[in-house]
């Protein structure tokens, strides 16, 4: 398989939307509402929309991407965020280095970037204050900037999981005066994930 030098396309889907959907992700009937992605299992807390498109990167190459997205009402009054995207890539591998990862921060930026933010900022999280405490490659940042005139922080979480060659990015947005609603749901998600063993 080949390897590639750089995360190809990762946050494209974060900032924009997908135009093809699959019926094959299911949602459960409850409260919780449980979904299976790329493997792995989430559990939301509101149901969300669901897409799926697959990228012809080139002739060998192709990216399958899966985006879940939810937003509700916090106990705080304020709207966040759930944005769930895991991306499948077949005919060549990640790698996980950090020229990939920086690239893939790079890529971050850009997004925002062209969704007109404004005094953007990027924090890379110490380990300290991660809220993904698993085995594989993982990094997590926070985003802060001014979109449509509101100031707002985004929280991520892209975890590398090289035995499916998937990553798994979860983020967690909404204004930057309810950030603590922000961090409870990105703990409740994570805390909740359920990634495929191989």
């Amino acid at each position: 398989m080949n390897k590639i030098p750089a995360f190809p396309t990762l946050l494209v889907i974060f900032f924009f939307s997908i135009k093809s959907f699959s019926a094959d992700i299911k949602v459960a009937d409850s409260e919780d509402k449980l979904i299976n992605m790329c493997e792995a299992q989430l559990h939301f807390s509101t149901s969300p929309s669901l897409k799926e498109q697959t990228l012809k990167l080139n002739e060998n190459m192709s990216l399958n991407i899966v985006q879940a997205l939810a937003i509700k009402e916090s106990a705080y009054g304020t709207k966040v965020a759930t944005n769930v995207i895991c991306q499948r890539l077949k005919g060549a591998s990640y790698t996980g280095t950090e020229q990939e990862w920086a690239q893939f921060m790079q890529q971050a930026i850009g997004g925002l970037k062209r969704s007109e933010g404004k005094n953007l900022r990027l924090q890379l999280l110490g380990e300290d204050e991660n809220y993904y405490n698993g085995l594989l490659p993982h990094k997590e940042y926070k985003f802060y900037g001014e979109f449509k005139g509101i100031k707002q922080a985004i929280v991520n979480v892209a975890i590398l999981d090289k035995t499916t060659n998937t990553v798994y990015t979860i983020s967690v947005s909404g204004a930057e005066k309810g950030e603590i609603a922000i961090k409870e749901e990105l703990t409740r998600v994570i805390s909740n994930l359920v990634l495929p063993v191989k």
